[in-house]
């Protein structure tokens, strides 16, 4: 069974470190998201990407939040509230089952995936709906733990090879892949739709 993050914990999410090793605009630029996308945020949590996408879309695009629970959905609102995030009527956030993400098919430009891979026990059927959500000649990207200890992060056991991720992308029909190392503890994997 699929290691799951534990929502009691949602306070590390926007650590000092996390933000230091992988600012969450600059890692979305650097996986391909332009001010022109419609973004979505898979497993959101407290917002972590979706605030960084706030700042980089432009005030047409649209931005969807989702995650299968409902406390981290509130927990991103009132986190962006707070922080007096603007462009947040852009926002649209999707309370989702593992497997279906209930959003229209072809909504994204740019998909995010963000340390929840590991937690889904069929993880070809998971990037399948992810694909299905995104629109031809758009982006999915994944990131995930590097397979070594780290300080934070999912046991070892649970963490996947980067090796393993790319090739469910190509068992899934995405093409373009690259693989990218963000700081020291992270990496992403990207492929674009047919």
């Amino acid at each position: 069974m699929a290691h799951k993050f534990n929502p009691a914990h949602k306070s590390s999410l926007h650590s000092q470190e996390r933000l230091a090793s992988m600012p969450p605009g600059e890692t979305l630029i650097n996986l391909g998201l332009e001010k022109d996308d419609i973004f979505v945020d898979v497993g959101c949590g407290t917002g972590y990407f979706t605030e960084g996408a706030v700042s980089i879309i432009s005030d047409t695009s649209r931005i969807y939040a989702l995650d299968t629970s409902s406390e981290m959905l509130e927990a991103l609102k009132e986190r962006l509230s707070d922080l007096s995030v603007p462009g947040l009527d852009r926002l649209n956030t999707v309370q989702t089952a593992e497997y279906d993400f209930k959003v229209p098919d072809n909504t994204a430009t740019f998909c995010i995936l963000s340390f929840v891979l590991h937690e889904v026990d069929d993880k070809s059927r998971f990037l399948l709906e992810g694909k299905r959500i995104v629109q031809p000649g758009g982006t999915l990207a994944v990131i995930e733990w590097e397979r070594k200890p780290t300080v934070h992060g999912p046991p070892m056991d649970h963490r996947l090879e980067k090796s393993r991720v790319a090739k469910w992308f190509v068992e899934t029909g995405f093409s373009g892949i690259q693989l990218r190392t963000i700081g020291t503890d992270y990496y992403a994997v990207t492929g674009r739709t047919a």
